[in-house]
């Protein structure tokens, strides 16, 4: 459907082009994370553990949420489009919780262009597709 009528309409429809690009991006980050200072009058709780008092920097890895067994189960490591987390299958792919899938940061720092950079990478798999391309060899591990 798409090679016959490339267009947004169409390309919304790739499902499988979006889940893709999803996985791909969770499994290889494209920044090392985030950095942000507390601006909480009297700091918080990091993650029920961690007092972290206003002033003072932490550092977000956007591999280390990515790769989590306890976020992504225990084939965290494993290119699997299908994931439960992108939605139900045969429905457009969305990216799940902000803070289960940070490779465009979250909250008021996310990212202007997430859309539109998600867009174009699905564009170009579905162009590459719809021009025969393939893989000459195995993928990367």
């Amino acid at each position: 459907r798409l090679a016959a009528s490339p267009g947004a309409e169409a390309l919304a429809g790739c499902h499988t082009i979006q889940r893709c690009v999803l996985e791909t991006l969770r499994l290889c980050a494209h920044a090392i994370g985030a950095v942000r200072t507390v601006v909480a009058p009297g700091g918080f709780v990091l993650a029920g553990r961690y007092w972290v008092a206003r002033g003072e920097t932490i550092a977000l890895a956007h591999v280390a949420v990515h790769r989590s067994t306890e976020v992504w189960g225990a084939d965290a490591d494993a290119f699997r489009p299908s994931r439960p987390e992108y939605g139900e299958a045969g429905a457009p792919a969305s990216p799940p919780s902000e803070y289960e899938y940070t490779t465009f940061s979250q909250g008021l720092h996310t990212c202007p262009g997430e859309r539109l950079a998600l867009r174009t990478m699905e564009l170009l798999v579905a162009h590459f597709l719809t021009k025969g391309a393939a893989l000459d060899g195995p993928l990367p591990p």
